[in-house]
């Protein structure tokens, strides 16, 4: 790492890379293709963090790596869930509450379709959000968890665990 090359020659240039992949994920192409640029994402969201979080190129980088979120690959979502760990757990990323319940939304309604291996990750990503973004998280997990819900999380489950899991989620 060489954090101020990276801010002086990558970030400037990020926002084309970062809108074309972005249109190519939602034109229907596998996330698979951005591993490489995921990858860079999660280097750079570890090296030049609040740069990056600071910056222009955050919101199609944060609609990219939530894209990502999709597939049940560990390459693709390792480098996804990481941007998204260190993005939740920055100081300087300006979230709405908006933005950080869609994002619980989304993780939640996903990640019972990922790989084991991806576990550790996974609750890196539930912790930071529990942790700097604790009343949005929760109201977003009771919700998910409240009788009649349609979460996917909870839909997977047999009818004994959904109501362990509402019970748990109610205290």
């Amino acid at each position: 790492g060489h954090p101020q090359l990276a801010q002086a020659i990558v970030l400037p240039h990020l926002d084309l890379i970062s809108n074309t992949s972005l249109m190519s994920v939602q034109k229907g192409r596998p996330a698979e293709e951005l591993i490489p640029f995921l990858d860079l994402c999660s280097a750079l969201a570890g090296s030049v963090g609040d740069s990056l979080f600071t910056s222009r190129q955050l919101a199609p980088l944060s609609q990219l790596c939530v894209a990502a979120l999709g597939s049940t690959e560990h390459e693709v979502l390792k480098p996804a869930l990481v941007f998204l760990q260190r993005l939740l757990t920055s100081r300087a990323a300006q979230l709405s509450s908006t933005d950080v319940a869609a994002l619980a939304q989304q993780v939640l309604g996903r990640f019972h379709q990922w790989p084991r291996s991806m576990s550790g990750q996974i609750f890196k990503v539930f912790s930071a959000m529990a942790e700097r973004h604790e009343q949005i998280y929760l109201s977003t997990v009771a919700a998910a968890g409240s009788a009649g819900s349609t979460a996917p999380c909870m839909a997977s489950l047999s009818a004994a665990d959904r109501q362990l899991a509402q019970q748990a989620l109610a205290r």
